[in-house]
């Protein structure tokens, strides 16, 4: 199974991920195992919420008020009423990550009444690397770091990196970042579904299925535009701007132009995941907008 990437960087030009199951001897780990340098394993901590925090040894966030808060003109912290420009350094991210994960949760919710969970919701904080049992389109385990967005379906995680959160945030707005995570969430509802590439048609079906998680990122949002999450001008200005900067246009893709792109995502927004079968023909995502076909 390839490790599902939704882009490398916002300011440089994607290079897709693609990998493969490293193997029958592959098992989930308990951990991944970090690292900051050589020698150094970091211990895994948990967040405030969902997410399990990869962290260096050591690390504090130095932030005068909590994430998710603003200092008035008083110096007293208040709760932010708009994530817009409520952070201000990328270590605030993991509060914004438990966000974002708390609204797919609640979007798996409504639509299948229940959440439909990746295993581990990984953060990556900044300068740690380590394993995933994924497999690079070249050979060789894939390897998570702060700039990480994707999911490895060997253990049905997300990872996440700080500075790729950060670089969503601070260059196309707060709603790409938990667009993104809706999109690698897209690629866990693949996983359960029991959908895989052919051997015949490796390529194609790869773009396929990258296109429709495009579709359920899409779905994502008009839930959310239903349920007064998203700005309505805000937010889908910033879903323009990410799906602009993370087209892929090279003579190997693996992920949709940004035609491609947005008329996947906006098929989503106005018609829900049962749109989304269009795009995977081999295998259906959902049946009858029930729930998705759980695999043991």
């Amino acid at each position: 199974m390839r490790l599902h990437v939704f882009f490398a960087a916002v300011v440089v030009v994607m290079v897709a991920g693609c990998s493969q199951p490293a193997g029958s001897t592959a098992t989930s780990p308990t951990g991944p195992a970090a690292s900051v340098t050589a020698s150094a394993t970091p211990p895994l901590a948990e967040a405030t919420g969902r997410a399990e925090v990869i962290l260096p040894q050591g690390s504090e966030s130095p932030t005068a008020c909590d994430p998710g808060e603003f200092a008035d003109s008083r110096g007293i912290c208040l709760p932010c009423q708009d994530y817009e420009g409520c952070f201000t350094s990328a270590t605030d991210m993991s509060y914004f990550y438990n966000v974002g994960i708390g609204l797919i949760e609640n979007y798996s919710q409504d639509a299948f009444g229940k959440r439909l969970d990746p295993d581990k919701w990984w953060y990556v904080q900044t300068g740690v690397t380590g394993q995933e049992p994924c497999t690079k389109a070249g050979g060789g385990l894939a390897t998570y770091t702060d700039r990480s967005y994707e999911y490895c379906p060997v253990d049905r995680a997300v990872y996440v990196g700080e500075q790729s959160m950060w670089a969503y945030y601070s260059t196309q707005g707060d709603a790409a970042p938990i667009v993104g995570l809706a999109h690698e969430w897209g690629h866990h509802l693949q996983e359960l579904a029991g959908i895989r590439t052919r051997s015949a048609s490796r390529s194609a079906d790869t773009l396929a299925q990258e296109i429709q998680a495009d579709c359920v990122a899409g779905a994502w949002a008009g839930w959310a535009r239903t349920n007064q999450v998203l700005n309505e001008s805000d937010d889908l200005a910033d879903i323009a701007a990410l799906m602009k900067a993370v087209a892929d246009y090279g003579p190997e893709r693996q992920h949709g132009d940004l035609t491609e792109r947005v008329q996947a995502f906006d098929n989503g927004l106005a018609n829900g995941i049962v749109a989304c079968n269009a795009y995977v023909d081999w295998t259906p995502l959902v049946t009858d907008a029930g729930p998705v076909s759980v695999l043991p």
